[in-house]
């Protein structure tokens, strides 16, 4: 089933949004690290869309609690302007690691 709501991670997860870290929390649940082009306020837009569609998929939303942005800020790489956010995806109950 995991295989399943990962693909719906992919599948919600829009142009110039990537993720660079998923690991599996004993507290926390689910944490997915990820960053965003710049583009003058949207990038921050598309980090929220993707919590929300989150939050509206029946089939990840069955696992999970909550959804939080836990963090989110702005970086410069060279001439590009990045955003790393980090998304907490509290299990509905603990997982077995």
């Amino acid at each position: 089933m995991w295989a399943k709501r990962l693909n719906t991670l992919s599948d919600v997860t829009p142009e110039g949004v990537w993720f660079t870290e998923l690991s599996l929390d004993e507290d926390k649940g689910l944490v997915i690290q990820g960053s965003a082009i710049g583009q003058g306020g949207a990038e921050m837009v598309s980090v929220g869309r993707i919590v929300s569609d989150l939050k509206a998929n029946a089939d990840f939303s069955s696992v999970i609690k909550d959804i939080q942005i836990e963090s989110i800020k702005r970086v410069q790489e060279k001439e590009v302007e990045l955003v790393q956010f980090t998304l907490t995806c509290f299990l509905a109950k603990k997982p077995s690691l």
